[in-house]
């Protein structure tokens, strides 16, 4: 598994896992969860960026961050990489607020 890479969780949602691979003999990951637009849209355009997995537009949940056991993550559907800017600069809004 890699930064920014997106997986179903067993029980359904997609989420995209914010770690640093160089953390990744720990057996949590930091995610977070992505979720169809309709499904309660954006609280603010940095801290939720719209976000494209294959053909959907999905909003990035930044202050739903949170750890799962990694063996959770088995299969990347999707990389992020190519966003890890946006990604990243939601995750800075959560803590620092700038």
């Amino acid at each position: 598994m890699a930064q920014f890479d997106v997986f179903r969780l067993p029980d359904g949602p997609l989420v995209v896992d914010c770690q640093a691979d160089l953390l990744s003999d720990l057996s949590t990951r930091l995610v977070v969860p992505l979720q169809a637009i309709d499904d309660g849209g954006q609280v603010s355009p940095r801290l939720n960026p719209i976000l494209m997995v294959g053909s959907e537009r999905l909003v990035l949940k930044a202050h739903f961050a949170s750890t799962v056991n990694a063996r959770l993550l088995r299969h990347p559907i999707a990389t992020l990489a190519e966003h890890a800017y946006v990604i990243k600069a939601a995750l800075d809004i959560l803590i620092s607020g700038i």
